[in-house]
């Protein structure tokens, strides 16, 4: 896998963390590359592709391994979202994002002191990485 995201200090990430509740890293995905994928997911996620999101399971209750790749939506008083949820054994949708999202959690793993590979292998800890996006439309 290509190193797409470029993350400075990350031994340091955790510390800021628990200190301020979060850290912003600025200029850590290419703009180009964060415009593809804006624009394919907008496009996923408009009007003419609504009929793909049937499923109401928006928190995959009953995931199971091998499951296939889900669209799902909730539209009532307290949120309209569409959520789309990808599997590592499934083909990606959209390979960028994927991608992205396999390295952000290999840091979360760093960060936290655990394997890099956590959630992408077989393990006692029964952890499964997986992709989500979610779009929350007007």
């Amino acid at each position: 896998m290509n190193q797409i995201i470029d993350i400075k200090n990350s031994d340091q990430i955790l510390e800021v963390v628990k200190k301020e509740g979060l850290m912003i890293i600025d200029d850590c995905i290419d703009l180009k590359l964060l415009s593809e994928l804006q624009n394919f997911w907008i496009k996923f996620f408009s009007k003419k592709n609504i009929k793909a999101f049937k499923s109401r399971n928006i928190h995959s209750y009953f995931q199971t391994l091998g499951d296939l790749n889900f669209n799902s939506s909730r539209n009532d008083k307290s949120v309209y979202l569409l959520r789309n949820r990808q599997y590592l054994w499934n083909k990606p949708i959209h390979k960028p994002t994927t991608e992205i999202a396999n390295q952000i959690n290999k840091y979360r793993n760093l960060t936290l002191g655990l394997p890099e590979d956590e959630g992408f292998t077989y393990s006692e800890s029964r952890q499964s990485n997986f992709t989500q996006v979610n779009c929350y439309p007007d």
